[in-house]
C-alpha cells in the first residue's frame, strides 16, 4: 500500500465522505479547507490538484483489495469459498465507501483523467488475474467443475459484482448490498460446482 502523511489520510477519508454527501461535483479545496479548517494553498503541500485526490483514493482502495486477496487466499484454501469472500468482501467496502461507487463506475467522471482511467483498468485485471487463479486451482482440487473456461468465469464474477454494486446506486444506496450480494453468490456457486459436486440432497432439491 502506498505510504501517505496522515494529514494526506484525513484528506482522503474527508473526500470520501464529501463524495458520498454530495457529488465529486463538490469536491474542491476550498469545500474541504472549510471543513478540515486549513487554507486552500495548505493543500497543495499535501495534493497538487483534484485528480492526485482522486489517484490517493483509488490508491489507498487499490491497496485493501490487494491486502484482501493476500489475506484470503492465505487463509482460505478451499476454493469455491475463497472467492465466495472476495465477492462478499468487495460489497463489504462498497457498503462501507459509497464514494467509491462514484469514483470506480461511472466513466464520464474519469473522463480526461487519462492517470486515474489507467488506475482503474490496472486495478480490474488485477482482480480478474487474481480470481481466474483461484479458479485454477479450484479445478485442480476437484471443487469447481471442469467444464469452464477459467478466465471466462473470472470476467463473469467480476462483471456481477459490478452490475450488482451499480443497481445499489442507483437503488440510493440501501443497506442491504452484502444481503444482495449474498443471495447472488449462491446462485452462481450452484451453477460453477455443477452437478457432480453438489451433495445428492441438493441436486434431489435442484431436480424438484
Amino acid at each position: 500500500m502506498a505510504e501517505f502523511t496522515e494529514r494526506q489520510k484525513e484528506i482522503i477519508e474527508h473526500a470520501l465522505r464529501l463524495i458520498a454527501a454530495h457529488g465529486i461535483e463538490k469536491l474542491t479545496y476550498r469545500n474541504m479547507a472549510i471543513d478540515l479548517g486549513i487554507t486552500e494553498p495548505a493543500f497543495y503541500r499535501h495534493f497538487g490538484n483534484k485528480t492526485e485526490i482522486l489517484m490517493g483514493i483509488l490508491v489507498r482502495f487499490d491497496g485493501l483489495r490487494k491486502q484482501l486477496f493476500r489475506d484470503i487466499r492465505t487463509q482460505i484454501t478451499d476454493s469455491l469459498k475463497a472467492i465466495e469472500a472476495i465477492f462478499t468482501k468487495h460489497l463489504g467496502l462498497f457498503q462501507n465507501n459509497p464514494a467509491l461507487v462514484t469514483l470506480l463506475f461511472p466513466e464520464e467522471i474519469r473522463q480526461g483523467r487519462k492517470e486515474l482511467e489507467a488506475k482503474v483498468q490496472e486495478m480490474m485485471s488485477f482482480g480478474v488475474q487474481q480470481i481466474t487463479a483461484m479458479i485454477d486451482e479450484g479445478i485442480e482440487r476437484g471443487q469447481i467443475r471442469q467444464d469452464i473456461d477459467p478466465q471466462q468465469l473470472a470476467l463473469m464474477i467480476s462483471g456481477s459484482l459490478r452490475l450488482i454494486v451499480r443497481r445499489w446506486r442507483l437503488n440510493g444506496y440501501p443497506d442491504d448490498l452484502e444481503n444482495q450480494g449474498a443471495r447472488f453468490w449462491q446462485t452462481l456457486s450452484t451453477l460453477i460446482r455443477g452437478p457432480e459436486i453438489l451433495p445428492a440432497s441438493e441436486i434431489n432439491h435442484l431436480c424438484t
